[in-house]
């Protein structure tokens, strides 16, 4: 299990009535400058929605878990990992949980990631990115 890491709220931190217009989902507030917007927005679509409305990427929170902020996979193939997001403050009793896996052919994870975006996703292992990931 690794100690907790720390991630301060992003700033400037959407109000709460801007979270409930179904519009404001589908953009992307923490677009890179300079970044081209349409292809952006064609591998980001509905950032907002995961990262802010569903996500806890506004609030300030702890990571901890088997899996790191450095990267949710296992090192080694064929393992489960774990880890949980808290926010910090009066809501810090409710667990928000990550579990991922990887081996040879697929990765898989689901629940909310490190910085506090929920995210979720079942795709086919790239040999080369796998073997640059274990050295």
């Amino acid at each position: 299990m690794s100690p907790a890491v720390h991630f301060p709220a992003f700033t400037p931190a959407p109000r709460w009535f801007t979270k409930l217009n179904p519009n404001w989902w589908w953009q992307d507030e923490t677009m890179p400058v300079g970044m081209d917007r349409c292809w952006w927005a064609r591998r980001n679509w509905l950032q907002n929605l995961f990262a802010f409305v569903i996500g806890v990427q506004d609030h300030d929170h702890t990571f901890s878990g088997s899996a790191t902020s450095d990267g949710i996979f296992a090192p080694a193939p064929g393992r489960w990992n774990f880890g949980v997001v808290r926010l910090v403050g009066c809501w810090s009793w409710i667990p928000l949980p990550l579990i991922s896996y990887r081996d040879n052919h697929r990765e898989l994870y689901a629940g909310w990631r490190p910085y506090g975006a929920f995210g979720m996703c079942w795709r086919k292992a790239n040999a080369k990115s796998w073997k640059e990931s274990t050295r």
